[in-house]
């Protein structure tokens, strides 16, 4: 079916987060259309296979066979290895202030998440912008995906866990990148949104003199 006209990247948000023509031409970010058929009936068209398709993480398969897109009406922002391959993709939603998920009138009618990632059991999902890093430069870590590719379209190399932390199993892979690079500074830049977290909350005395392990169901013991 037809899909709706999303307006670009560089056109959308040119004034506060906007990325140039160039940028996003080189980092393939695109759109996943709202329907569920286009996007399935192009791959075939350019000759992959549903076996394919399937392959990638990108569809679902119902229980009559079909293939259904995983990501719909979302911008897509594909992640790339060394030699430029995409490995792994993550889909943001277009306007967050709009109920999603099933019940939701929002575009994101599938999740009220603000970012899709693909299944851990499709693939892994690896840290975002490692090619970018140069030999002997310094680097920059950011919180956010968007962070990170601004960075790069200035060309200042950055990583990004696309979360406010690395996961355990990325803190080897990071220490060789910056060593195995003669990383000499590693600049860390988180977003400027005030904290959400409760995890403060562990190191007050208040919270020390009030828990009460009995009632604690999501085991957040006070801190040191």
């Amino acid at each position: 079916g037809d899909s709706e006209t999303i307006i670009p990247y560089n056109l959308k948000t040119r004034d506060n987060r906007g990325w140039s023509p160039e940028t996003i031409e080189a980092k393939k970010l695109g759109w996943a259309p709202r329907d569920s058929d286009s996007l399935r009936e192009h791959l075939l068209d350019e000759g992959f296979t549903k076996e394919v398709l399937l392959a990638t993480g990108l569809f679902n398969v119902t229980n009559d066979g079909k293939l259904l897109p995983f990501l719909q009406a979302r911008y897509t922002l594909p992640y790339f290895d060394d030699e430029g391959n995409p490995v792994y993709i993550i889909a943001r939603s277009v306007d967050t202030d709009i109920p999603g998920g099933k019940d939701g009138e929002g575009p994101d009618f599938f999740s009220e998440n603000k970012y899709i990632k693909l299944r851990k059991s499709q693939l892994e999902e690896p840290i975002y912008g490692t090619q970018t890093i140069e030999q002997g430069e310094p680097l920059i870590i950011t919180e956010g995906i968007a962070d990170a590719i601004t960075a790069h379209e200035h060309n200042i190399p950055a990583i990004s866990p696309v979360t406010k932390e690395f996961k355990d199993k990325h803190y080897p892979i990071l220490r060789d990148l910056i060593v195995e690079n003669d990383v000499p500074q590693v600049f860390i830049i988180q977003d400027a949104d005030p904290p959400t977290s409760t995890v403060p909350e562990k190191f007050k005395d208040e919270y020390h003199q009030e828990y009460d392990p009995d009632e604690d169901e999501n085991r957040t013991e006070p801190q040191q």
